[in-house]
């Protein structure tokens, strides 16, 4: 076991409360998902282990409960054969040849070889779905729906499954490939079921089908503030807000961080990387004002920054942080002598008082988990298709027992990290 700074007196009431959110359709680590459930769940995998295909496996077993005659629209970064098990480009073949009307929106990138040809996953669903395979800008542009940079969401929207639940709305982090962004690498997600709450499904459905119309006309890049079109969208299991989204209307996340009472409160967050200044700033300035902040990112973040001398209003993260990416052979504390231990989940968890309006949305209880697609680099916060969505408490996963998923998550990627002293 590795030393650590001081435990904050929550820790054993995290790990308490995860042992009972089991029992609330959490796929709990290290437990991977259960097919046919109709609460609400939440799911962690971890790379080279039993549950490393977890969430990969419950988004194909969704897709395969898909009713005929419904609609499945799928927003994805990347997507790859995944051989000799579940795969989710087949079972969206599946889906469409059952008579569900799929919707595939893929980032134009990753889309041929290095020949040229198309990529074997990408050739299979054209042959399929043909025209309803779709991406934004030509092939190899790099360029988002309409931000300047990628069409890098990660969702899927049901209309209705066999289980007859209807609007579930899967969020994650994790891309349908192995090493970039895939089960290689350490993610989480989100199944909202039964979201009749009309803002949040229809925010997700309005976004995804611009995001269409766009790919449909054969363009990108054709608004650099999605904001102005659609806010923050607020339904009953929780709110979300659609990239890309200027800095002069907001810095949403880092306002947010700013209105947390310190000292007193608890930050965590694990990043895929942190380069952008605002959001470095944002968890410096927390942790000045005496905020518990922890981070763990992956080495390509930006380490000078964060750990930059203090000033008056900014403190350095130093013993606050704990690194994956880079893991010699003889480093196993996660079980693995390969270098596949990579952060790429994005999300951050709050306790403690906010009680600000943010963005027109009234931040007034004592837990937060804020999750989706968008890394803390100015790229995806102002120039990429991206999505944050701010969990609450829903049918069967009250906030306690959601924090409490996530929390536990932290935990578990905190001990398996590399001290900060070992950049």
């Amino acid at each position: 076991m590795l030393a650590f700074p001081p435990r904050r007196i929550a820790s054993w009431k995290g790990a308490l409360a995860a042992l009972l959110v089991a029992c609330a359709s959490i796929a709990a680590v290290p437990r991977p998902a259960v097919a046919a459930q109709t609460n609400n769940e939440i799911i962690f995998n971890r790379p080279n282990t039993g549950t490393m295909y977890a969430i990969e496996d419950r988004l194909v077993t969704l897709i395969d409960q898909a009713t005929t005659g419904t609609s499945l629209k799928m927003a994805m970064y990347q997507m790859r054969d995944r051989s000799g098990g579940n795969n989710v480009k087949d079972a969206l073949i599946r889906a469409k040849n059952r008579g569900v009307n799929v919707q595939l929106l893929l980032d134009a990138t990753a889309l041929k070889t290095s020949t040229g040809a198309d990529e074997g996953a990408y050739a299979d669903l054209k042959a399929s779905l043909g025209a309803n395979v779709k991406f934004c800008g030509a092939i190899g542009s790099d360029k988002g729906c309409h931000g300047a940079l990628d069409m890098h969401n990660k969702f899927v929207l049901f209309s209705s499954l066999t289980d007859g639940t209807t609007n579930i709305i899967f969020q994650t982090s994790q891309n349908a490939n192995s090493w970039a962004g895939g089960y290689l690498q350490h993610n989480n997600a989100v199944i909202l079921k039964n979201e009749n709450n009309t803002a949040l499904w229809n925010g997700y459905t309005k976004y995804f089908n611009d995001m269409w119309g766009v790919a449909a006309a054969g363009q990108s890049n054709t608004n650099d503030n999605y904001w102005n079109v659609q806010k923050v969208v607020n339904g009953s299991y929780g709110d979300a807000q659609f990239m890309p989204r200027t800095y002069t209307s907001g810095k949403s996340l880092a306002d947010i961080l700013d209105q947390v009472d310190c000292p007193g409160s608890v930050i965590r967050t694990t990043q895929f990387q942190i380069s952008d200044e605002i959001m470095i700033n944002a968890l410096r300035r927390a942790k000045s004002r005496g905020c518990d902040t922890w981070v763990v990112t992956n080495r390509r973040s930006s380490v000078p920054a964060l750990n930059a001398t203090a000033t008056t209003t900014e403190s350095p993260m130093n013993g606050s942080m704990r690194f994956y990416e880079t893991r010699d052979v003889t480093d196993t504390r996660l079980g693995t002598t390969s270098n596949n231990d990579v952060i790429h989940s994005k999300y951050t968890i709050i306790t403690g008082a906010i009680n600000a309006t943010v963005d027109g949305i009234l931040y007034n209880q004592d837990k937060f988990v804020f999750t989706g697609s968008a890394n803390f680099t100015a790229g995806s916060r102002v120039s990429a298709d991206e999505t944050i969505l701010r969990l609450q408490s829903m049918p069967g996963l009250n906030m306690d027992a959601v924090y409490s998923a996530y929390f536990t998550d932290f935990d578990f990627l905190w001990d398996g990290g590399r001290p900060s002293t070992e950049y």
